[in-house]
């Protein structure tokens, strides 16, 4: 379990996919399937799948999880697009840990638009990760680790701090 958010530079490359599947699978009420059953299997560029409940793929995504870097490229961004297209999938994610994409990477997406290209792209950088597992915290539906406990203390990018329950009962 995390105990700050910067600790998400330290987590597996599979923890990392576990996560991102975990959050997505909640803010998009859908399943997110892997597309490996391993991590370390090669993917083809896709490491997740979201999926409508009758099985088809919705969208393809990466998962980037970054330890030393604070951006993610545009060479990452352009390398999964290229996966989408051979996949024939059509809409993207692309989830970096890093705290933000470059800004080539960042114009990927409004490219994509001008052109008129069949693909759509999102990108969830480090802390839009962060916003959405916070807003993906439902009380009812929490289980915590034995090691975390409603006063425990959470650390944001901006050296912000929360406690569990501000976390969990945030409007």
């Amino acid at each position: 379990m995390l105990k700050s958010w910067e600790d998400r530079k330290l987590i597996s490359a599979g923890a990392a996919e576990s996560l991102v599947q975990s959050i997505l699978k909640e803010h998009l009420s859908c399943d997110v399937l892997t597309s490996t059953a391993n991590v370390n299997d090669p993917d083809g560029g896709i490491d997740l799948h979201v999926c409508s409940k009758n099985g088809n793929i919705i969208s393809a995504v990466q998962v980037k999880r970054r330890i030393s870097q604070n951006t993610e490229s545009v060479s990452e961004v352009r390398n999964f697009v290229g996966a989408m297209e051979i996949e024939d999938i059509k809409k993207g994610i692309f989830v970096t840990t890093a705290d933000k994409f470059t800004k080539p990477a960042n114009k990927i997406p409004e490219k994509l638009k001008s052109i008129n290209s069949r693909l759509e792209l999102q990108l969830i950088d480090g802390q839009s990760l962060f916003e959405l597992l916070k807003c993906n915290i439902r009380p009812e539906t929490l289980i915590m680790p034995p090691d975390v406990d409603e006063k425990s203390i959470w650390i944001g990018e901006c050296g912000n701090r929360f406690t569990t329950q501000s976390l969990i009962y945030a409007e």
